[in-house]
């Protein structure tokens, strides 16, 4: 049997055509001699659809219509070609930081990297512990305290209290425990090859590392406290006008942002939030570039 509307044969029992939809009635029986037909219920599909064997003699194509399609063709599948370099070029490029500026404001004390959560326990001397976050698997990576973990790809880096406060790092499955440098390290932020701290042996001044130990570098000459990295910029409280500074990854371009004594820096997004202590320790926001300075909050963190 064949399909009254577009004469694509059909299989033995189909109700539909495979190729137009139309429904398949039942066979008609045919004067003696004919073949027989199917009645033909009303079409699916609203477009008329011609029957190739009515179709006649096939009209002369024209040479331009392929020419165009396969361009188009070939446009799309360029530009699908070119978003999907620069996806992957983005993402190959992006710049891991190992732990949120928000955390390594309150002592990096925890730190999350895919399924597994990186801790201090408090309850082994502040050793190293990671964990599943279904909370399956808990396993200790090193001994001696820690604090402001970073994790990034393999390596867990953080502050040693059992070697004076140095910088550590220690792979995801506690082997190869390397210090990196032997400087008392607190406020570390992790961020690509580069490591950022304040060296409390050098009046807490700004430094960075590569995460290898090398090109141990000072980027200031002031005490820095509440250490935020976020993009080419190091924000921090200055801790000798307690006002809010920020400074290039390099070292240049030293800039303060407010005359408030500043305190918990936390940047999110193009806002610094800090503790205003002239205002009682109440919420403070302004722009990354000093401007709109407002107060978030009128509650105070401390009161008289």
């Amino acid at each position: 049997m064949y399909c009254t509307r577009c004469a694509l044969p059909l299989e033995n029992g189909a109700r539909f055509c495979a190729g137009c939809g139309t429904p398949v009635g039942p066979a008609v029986p045919a004067p003696s001699g004919q073949v027989p037909t199917q009645t033909l219920l009303p079409p699916v599909m609203p477009q008329p659809v011609v029957s190739a064997r009515a179709q006649g003699p096939p009209a002369k194509k024209s040479r331009r219509t392929p020419i165009i399609i396969g361009a188009a063709v070939a446009a799309v599948l360029l530009m699908g070609a070119i978003a999907l370099t620069v996806f992957f070029s983005v993402l190959d490029g992006a710049v891991k930081a190992g732990n949120t500026v928000g955390n390594l404001t309150n002592l990096g004390m925890v730190a999350q990297s895919d399924d597994w959560v990186y801790y201090r326990n408090e309850d082994d001397d502040s050793s190293l512990y990671k964990i599943r976050t279904d909370g399956t698997e808990r396993t200790k990576l090193s001994d001696g305290g820690s604090a402001y973990i970073n994790v990034v790809g393999d390596w867990v880096y953080y502050r040693n209290f059992g070697d004076g406060w140095s910088l550590y790092k220690i792979r995801t499955d506690g082997t190869e425990r390397t210090k990196l440098n032997s400087d008392d390290s607190s406020s570390i932020n992790v961020v690509g090859d580069w490591v950022y701290y304040r060296n409390e042996d050098d009046d807490s001044s700004l430094y960075k590392i590569r995460t290898d130990g090398t090109e141990r570098t000072k980027l200031n000459d002031e005490g820095s406290n509440f250490i935020n990295v976020v993009g080419d910029w190091v924000y921090y409280r200055n801790e000798e006008d307690d006002g809010l500074y920020k400074i290039r990854t390099d070292g240049t371009e030293r800039i303060k942002l407010n005359d408030d004594n500043s305190d918990f820096i936390n940047v999110v997004g193009d806002w610094v939030y800090y503790t205003n202590w002239d205002d009682l320790g109440s919420l403070y926001k302004i722009r990354t570039d000093g401007t709109e300075r407002q107060r978030v909050d009128f509650d105070h963190f401390y009161s008289d």
